[in-house]
């Protein structure tokens, strides 16, 4: 956080020509907030939520915590605006002690409001408030109230742009530490998935998402959650990129990347705009983002994947395969004689065989193959067209599979 501010404000001060002219930099401590993004109410409903339960009505004493905490947050949203005012008055007044008073209540305000809201968070988690395993629950956790630390904004209906790259973590290398609940991409396995969820949440109607995660968000099974939330959350733009021989971040190593751009909105109906999956060379990256080409692919929306379509004439001979082919699902066999063999974790070309590859280890024994699937057939006919069609340049170079 102090490095994120004395990068802010040495960009203030090197729009400054002459040294007379810099001015008072600003006080920016409630514009960049450090927590758990994904551990917290994001909204007034998910706290509404989290109070009422199951339950078709609440108890008078749980009609007097929401009205408590709608007074403070309240009061908390006053004092934001007087502190604000403050900040923005560039006319010479000199606020003194009460430009720090202001500051210190808003300050105990929000550690008083977030401290009941942690609290009925963890009544969610099953943690009791009074028993010590509160204590180390709130360290943990480190619960991150947007309806609260932003609550001018969220109370306006949310952000308009929300921009970010979220981390790349499978879910399961931080669960001892923390948990989430009540995410619908749960399933996703991954905090990335986790984030855009959360961002879509505080966003608001008409606002703008854009995320850079990886590619397979956007074309494995495993994210097909995620897939419907963009889908439905309105027109979305997909760009995509591998790692050789060019790639978007230098230091990481095998990291494909996809850049996701949302309009959210709820009318209908909604677009999908796809790229191809672009391979660039590194001396290209200042014209990368010009080159790209978009074509509305949304007609080719297809369980646990965005296509990656990037031509018209991708799009026609697309339609027609679809339109006069059989699926795999209409040959393949539970048991059968022949069979294909693939490989879901891909490398730098897809591995289709009729036969499974021998793999040593280092001491020279043979060793299963990792992530090999397989596809079986009860004609070698059958297993032949198939095994052609999956391993043509067509489908492989248009990354339909």
């Amino acid at each position: 956080m102090e490095i994120a501010k004395l990068r802010l404000f040495l960009k203030l001060v090197a729009q400054v020509e002459r040294v007379e002219a810099i001015e008072p930099l600003p006080d920016i401590d409630f514009n960049i907030r450090a927590g758990n993004t994904l551990v917290g109410f994001a909204t007034r409903d998910q706290m509404i939520d989290a109070v009422r339960g199951d339950k078709l009505l609440l108890l008078p004493e749980e009609e007097d915590a929401l009205a408590r905490i709608e007074e403070q947050a309240a009061d908390v949203e006053r004092l934001f605006d007087k502190f604000r005012a403050m900040q923005t008055a560039y006319d010479g007044r000199d606020f003194g002690d009460d430009y720090a008073s202001t500051k210190q209540a808003l300050q105990q305000r929000l550690g008083a409001l977030g401290g009941e809201l942690d609290g009925l968070l963890a009544h969610q988690y099953g943690v009791n408030p009074a028993k010590l395993e509160y204590e180390p629950w709130r360290k943990t956790h480190q619960p991150f109230h947007w309806f609260v630390e932003f609550y001018g904004i969220i109370k306006q209906g949310g952000f308009d742009v929300i921009i970010g790259n979220p981390p790349y973590v499978v879910y399961g290398e931080v669960k001892r530490s923390y948990t989430i609940i009540n995410y619908h991409t749960a399933a996703c396995n991954n905090l990335y998935a986790f984030t855009t969820e959360r961002s879509l949440a505080i966003l608001q109607s008409t606002g703008r998402l854009g995320l850079i995660i990886p590619v397979a968000s956007v074309c494995t099974d495993g994210f097909s959650a995620l897939q419907g939330l963009l889908r439905k959350s309105g027109t979305l733009f997909v760009s995509s990129y591998n790692d050789r021989p060019g790639k978007l971040f230098d230091g990481l190593e095998h990291i494909r990347l996809s850049i996701v751009i949302l309009q959210k909105h709820y009318y209908v109906p909604r677009q999908i705009l796809t790229t191809n999956y672009n391979k660039w060379q590194t001396i290209e990256r200042l014209y990368l983002f010009q080159k790209l080409r978009y074509v509305e692919s949304h007609d080719f929306a297809v369980d646990g994947s965005i296509l990656k379509l990037a031509t018209e004439i991708e799009k026609s001979i697309l339609r027609k395969v679809l339109l006069h082919s059989h699926s795999l699902d209409s040959y393949a066999r539970r048991i059968g004689q022949y069979k294909i063999y693939y490989t879901r974790k891909l490398s730098y070309f897809v591995q289709i065989l009729d036969f499974a590859p021998t793999i040593l280890d280092e001491h020279g024994k043979k060793r299963d193959p990792s992530e090999l699937k397989i596809v079986s057939f009860d004609s070698e006919i059958t297993r032949d067209a198939y095994l052609g069609l999956l391993k043509s340049i067509l489908l492989v170079a248009n990354n339909i599979l």
